[in-house]
């Protein structure tokens, strides 16, 4: 009798304990472990790069062809770093990194076989960012997201000037910033542990990039 006694406090003592728990725990078992995520992705140009070369091909290309001079602008694509924690089953917050790099090549004849000078640049973007998951199964996650944070655009290049310096060349260098943002409409996930992603991005982030991460 006295150990029934105690059977029945001790379930009263944990009942409290094992109720909060459940409650305190709200992701499935199947991802209650799998709460950060770190992933590398790349892709072929974003939006801000298609602004920058529709404004050159309206206002800087003609104009400089009427000073005797023809650029060429190469795009080398997009490449992102992300950290994420999952908040909520459906809502991660963390941090992306976008780097993308392209270069302006001025020429003193038609035929681009001269070069007048050379210019790389990098938009480099650091967006705090959060993700929207409607379709969390095992296996598949369908989610959308935004950024919001800073860019930074540091540029360097040489141009030939025979009054700069003994080569007959000279060199310059700067550091811009703008606000990045950007929104993926749409982003398809597949995997658990390890896995690989597909999305399409407007902004800041490339049009639409592939990648692959980790969760643990």
């Amino acid at each position: 009798m006295k150990m029934k006694k105690w059977i029945v406090i001790l379930t009263m003592c944990l009942l409290p304990a094992l109720t909060f728990g459940q409650s305190a725990n709200p992701f499935p078992p199947q991802n209650s472990q799998l709460r950060h995520e770190i992933g590398v992705s790349a892709g072929p140009i974003s939006g801000y790069s298609v602004m920058v070369e529709l404004v050159s091909a309206i206002f800087v290309l003609p104009i400089s062809a009427i000073g005797g001079k023809y650029m060429d602008i190469k795009n080398y694509g997009g490449y992102g770093l992300h950290y994420y924690y999952q908040v909520k089953p459906w809502l991660q917050v963390g941090v992306k990194t976008t780097a993308e790099a392209f270069s302006y090549v001025s020429y003193t004849d038609s035929t681009h076989k001269v070069i007048d000078s050379r210019s790389n640049v990098v938009l480099l973007n650091i967006t705090p960012s959060i993700k929207f998951t409607y379709l969390n199964r095992p296996w598949v996650r369908l989610y959308s997201g935004l950024d919001v944070g800073l860019g930074i655009a540091p540029s360097g290049g040489n141009s030939k000037s025979s009054s700069d310096s003994e080569d007959g060349s000279s060199k310059s260098s700067s550091v811009g910033f703008y606000p990045a943002f950007n929104i993926t409409p749409i982003g398809v996930n597949v995997g658990k542990g390890f896995f690989g992603f597909v999305e399409t991005n407007i902004g800041s982030d490339t049009f639409i990039k592939a990648g692959i991460g980790a969760r643990w």
